[in-house]
């Protein structure tokens, strides 16, 4: 529930940078994208035009690596990258 009324309240009061631009969001510390994901979920939902543009990163490599296969089955608006995982080489897996 709380996710939830997070993405709303995100997608009630943010304003892209410019009128007809998307909104940008960039989740820090973001576990295995849930957060991120919801909004994605939400604003296709909504129908939003143009949809935001999402990024979940987060430090810990094991959790972008969770966070991958929710993005891809996500489809349309969500992505991820190897090179975020990359951030931290030494971290064991």
């Amino acid at each position: 529930m709380w996710r939830r009324d997070s993405v709303q309240r995100l997608l009630d009061h943010a304003q892209p940078r410019r009128a007809g631009e998307a909104l940008r969001v960039l989740d820090c510390c973001a576990g295995t994208g849930d957060l991120a994901l919801a909004l994605v979920h939400e604003a296709q939902r909504q129908k939003l035009s143009p949809p935001p543009q999402v990024v979940a990163g987060d430090f810990t490599a094991r959790m972008m690596t969770l966070a991958k296969p929710k993005f891809e089955a996500a489809g349309s608006g969500a992505e991820t990258s190897s090179e975020v995982s990359a951030a931290h080489p030494a971290e064991p897996a």
